[in-house]
C-alpha cells in the first residue's frame, strides 16, 4: 500500500472518531496520517486546527514554540511535534506564524499557506506589524509576490509603523512581478485576458507605491480594491475595502462594495457546489449541500438588498433587486409591493410587469397574472428577443390555467415560429390542439 493510501485510511478513521466526538483519538489518527502524507491540509491539518480551536474556546496560554525551535529539526517528525505544541494553544498567533515558517523551510507549502490563510481569515485584526512582516516573508518564499506586497502594505498602515522602511522591499517585489517569465505560446484570447490582468496589476502596483506614503488615503484604498475586484481577486479586494472602511466608517458606498464582493464569493461557492453535484448525480449529500448553499445565499442577498433599499428608497434598481430576492425566498406579498414600486421606472417597467405576473401566477391568480403579462408585452419594444419569449410563454401558461386554450395555442404558435426549441412550447401547443380537436369531434372525455 502506498503512503497516500495509508494516510487516507488513517484519515478516514480519524473522521469517524471525530463524528463520534472522540476527539483525542481522532487527533492521534490525524497525526498518524500526516506522517504518511505530511502536506495534506484538507484531510489532516485543517480538521486538527478546527478541533483544537473548538476545544480551546479561544483561551490563550504562554507559547512553548521557540523552546522547541531551538532544537535541531528532523523535518517531518519535528513538524508534527511542533504542530502538536501549536494545537495546545491554537490562538497563539506567534506560534502559528512560526509553524508556517518552519513548514515553508521544509517544503510543506500547502500547510504553510493554509496557516497564513487561517490567520488572515480569523485573526486579521490582531496581527501586529512584525507578524505581517513575517507573513510577507513567507509569501515571498512561496513566490506569491502580490500577496507579500499586500501584507507589507498592511504592516506599514498600522499606527506607529515606519512605512518607509518597507518601500525598498515592495519595489523589489514589484520588479519581480514585472520580470516573471511568461509562457512562450498561448491562445490569443487567453493572451488578451493576461494582458488585461497585467495592465491591472501595473495599475495596482502604482497605487500601492502611493499608499506607502499615504496609507490612510480612502480613495486610494478603494481604487486598489476596485482593481483587484476587476481581476477577480476577491480576497484582496475585500481587504482593501475593509481598510478603507476602517478609515472612513461613515461612507456606505464602501460597505456596498464589500457586500458586492461577498455576493460574488457566495455565487462562486454556489457554482462550484452545483458543478460538483452535477458531476456526482447520485450523491444526495452533494445535492443537499448545493440546496442549502442556495437557500443561504438567497437569504443573505435579501438582507443586503433590504438594507440598500432603506439607504436608497427612491432607487428603482434597489427596489427591483429587493423584489427579486423576496420572490426567490417565497415572500410573494412583499415582492409584489416592491415590483409595483419598480414598475414606475421606464428602465425596469417590462421586467417588473413580467415578475408581477409571475408573483400573481404563483398565488394562482391567473387572470391578474395574464393582465401583467399582456401589459409587459405591450410595453416591450421587441417581439422576438429572449425576454419577449419568456413573457409570451408565461402569458400562455396563464391562459391555459384560465381555460383559454385557443389564446394559449395562438401564443405558443408565435413563440415556436421564432424559436421552435424554446422550452416545451411546441409540446404544449400540440397537446392543446389535440384537446381542441377532440372537443370539436366530440371525443374529449367528459
Amino acid at each position: 500500500m502506498e503512503e497516500k493510501e495509508i494516510a487516507n485510511v488513517l484519515f478516514d478513521k480519524a473522521d469517524g472518531a471525530r463524528i463520534l466526538k472522540n476527539l483525542d483519538y481522532a487527533q492521534a489518527l490525524y497525526f498518524d496520517g500526516l506522517l504518511h502524507s505530511p502536506d495534506d491540509v484538507e484531510r489532516g491539518h485543517r480538521p486538527l486546527f478546527e478541533m483544537a480551536r473548538y476545544k480551546s474556546g479561544k483561551k490563550k496560554k504562554k507559547s512553548k514554540l521557540f523552546d522547541f525551535m531551538n532544537k535541531k529539526p528532523k523535518i517531518i517528525e519535528d513538524v508534527i511535534e511542533l504542530e502538536k505544541i501549536v494545537l495546545s494553544n491554537p490562538y497563539d498567533l506567534v506560534s502559528i506564524i512560526g509553524l508556517s515558517k518552519f513548514s515553508n523551510v521544509f517544503g510543506l507549502n500547502a500547510l504553510s499557506l493554509y496557516l497564513i490563510d487561517e490567520l488572515i481569515d480569523e485573526d486579521e485584526d490582531e496581527l501586529t506589524e512584525q507578524m505581517l512582516a513575517d507573513i510577507a516573508e513567507i509569501l515571498e518564499n512561496l513566490g506569491m509576490y502580490s500577496d507579500a506586497i499586500r501584507a507589507l502594505n498592511s504592516a506599514s498602515s498600522l499606527e506607529g509603523a515606519k512605512s518607509k522602511k518597507y518601500s525598498i522591499h515592495i519595489e523589489k517585489l514589484i520588479r519581480r512581478i514585472a520580470t516573471q517569465d511568461k509562457p512562450k505560446e498561448i491562445d490569443i484570447s487567453k493572451q488578451e485576458v493576461l494582458t488585461t490582468i497585467e495592465q491591472r496589476l501595473e495599475e495596482i502596483n502604482e497605487k500601492l507605491r502611493l499608499l506607502i506614503e499615504d496609507p490612510n488615503n480612502v480613495d486610494l484604498l478603494v481604487s486598489v480594491g476596485d482593481l483587484y475586484a476587476k481581476i477577480d481577486d476577491l480576497d484582496s479586494a475585500k481587504q482593501y475595502y475593509r481598510r478603507a472602511r476602517v478609515v472612513d466608517g461613515s461612507d456606505y458606498k464602501i460597505k456596498f462594495k464589500i457586500d458586492d464582493v461577498r455576493i460574488r464569493e457566495f455565487r462562486k461557492e454556489i457554482k462550484n457546489a452545483e458543478e460538483e453535484a452535477a458531476n456526482h448525480p447520485h450523491d444526495d449529500v452533494l445535492k443537499q449541500k448545493y440546496k442549502d448553499l442556495d437557500e443561504r445565499r438567497s437569504q443573505f442577498e435579501l438582507e443586503i438588498f433590504k438594507e440598500r433599499s432603506e439607504q436608497y428608497p427612491a432607487d428603482a434598481d434597489m427596489n427591483f433587486e429587493l423584489a427579486n430576492r423576496y420572490y426567490k425566498v417565497g415572500k410573494i406579498a412583499e415582492a409584489i409591493s416592491q415590483f409595483q414600486i419598480a414598475v414606475a421606472d421606464e428602465q425596469k417597467k417590462v421586467s417588473s410587469l413580467n415578475m408581477l405576473g409571475k408573483c400573481f401566477f404563483s398565488n394562482k391568480l391567473y387572470k391578474e397574472a395574464s393582465v401583467q403579462f399582456e401589459n409587459a408585452i405591450e410595453a416591450h419594444n421587441s417581439d422576438s428577443d429572449n425576454l419577449w419569449k419568456e413573457i409570451q410563454y408565461n402569458l400562455c401558461a396563464s391562459y391555459e390555467h384560465m381555460g383559454a386554450k385557443e389564446k394559449a395555442a395562438e401564443g405558443y404558435s408565435k413563440i415556436i415560429m421564432i424559436d421552435f426549441n424554446y422550452r416545451d412550447a411546441s409540446e404544449r401547443l400540440l397537446k392543446i390542439r389535440e384537446t381542441i380537436e377532440k372537443k370539436e369531434d366530440g371525443t374529449e372525455k367528459q
